[in-house]
């Protein structure tokens, strides 16, 4: 399971296998790109969603928020890397941003279909993550950028000051989601009414301050269902919940299970 809180690190270059993923809007200062192995996931971009199938993939350029949601199965495959590790491309990641930044399986280049076959076979010659050689990995990723900007337009990229606080807001509920946070602490953190930063998270992200904290900690206690031997009381309280009925109720709204059957489901997959 890829989680947004493993990004916080910025490491030169990443690889994640995910099942059924889902994962709520985020951002991060690295590029990041998504194939679709297998099933279909519906995919948002700075506001513009698409539903992806095999073979499709997706482009995110740095600091661009983004989401992942499985609506019945999904298998991905999603390399993240920082502009730097392709510096022939480093200018276009820092100052364009893509129209439309997906690719369907009619225009995906045999290239493209042998990188990510190859990746997609490392672990049978690199057991260890941090064995493969950055030079092998600058190539393949080069290619595949290559392919990607030739099938793609860029439009020069433009900030605007709602832009830049929706960053900081999501910076801050990412580092402290896990706390007794409030609208109205996001408020008095950037000195705003909380009538604005409800706005702002109302227009830029599409749901409230609430549905979107709430989406944080579902997304990290499933996360620790997953990778930790944590009882369900332990992980709602290191979750951020108040109460372990508001946990459950949250955790059947957004999953459509509850803890004990996403961990039931998550050992018999294995």
């Amino acid at each position: 399971m890829l989680s947004l809180y493993s990004l916080v690190d910025n490491p030169i270059f990443e690889r994640h296998y995910s099942f059924d993923l889902n994962c709520p809007l985020h951002f991060h200062t690295q590029v990041e790109l998504v194939y679709i192995l297998s099933g279909e996931i519906e995919v948002e971009i700075h506001g513009t969603k698409e539903l992806l199938h095999e073979n499709n993939l997706a482009i995110i350029f740095p600091n661009t928020i983004h989401n992942y949601q499985t609506l019945n199965q999904s298998e991905v495959l999603i390399l993240i890397f920082t502009p730097t590790l392709v510096h022939n491309f480093f200018d276009t990641f820092q100052s364009y941003f893509p129209v439309f930044p997906f690719i369907f399986s009619d225009n995906i280049s045999d290239d493209i279909f042998y990188v990510m076959n190859c990746i997609k076979q490392w672990d049978n010659f690199y057991p260890h993550p941090e064995s493969v050689d950055l030079n092998l990995i600058r190539i393949y990723l080069s290619m595949v950028l290559y392919h990607i900007f030739n099938r793609i337009s860029l439009d020069k990229l433009k900030v605007n000051d709602m832009d830049n606080q929706i960053h900081k807001f999501i910076t801050f509920l990412l580092n402290h989601f896990c706390e007794q946070i409030t609208l109205d602490h996001i408020a008095k953190e950037f000195g705003y009414s909380r009538y604005y930063v409800s706005r702002i998270f109302t227009k830029k992200i599409g749901c409230s301050f609430n549905v979107y904290l709430t989406s944080l900690r579902i997304e990290f206690a499933q996360n620790l269902l997953q990778n930790s031997d944590l009882n369900i009381d332990e992980v709602w309280i290191k979750s951020g919940f108040s109460s372990q009925s508001s946990f459950y109720r949250c955790f059947k709204e957004f999953s459509d299970l509850s803890p004990n059957q996403y961990r039931k489901n998550l050992y018999v997959r294995k």
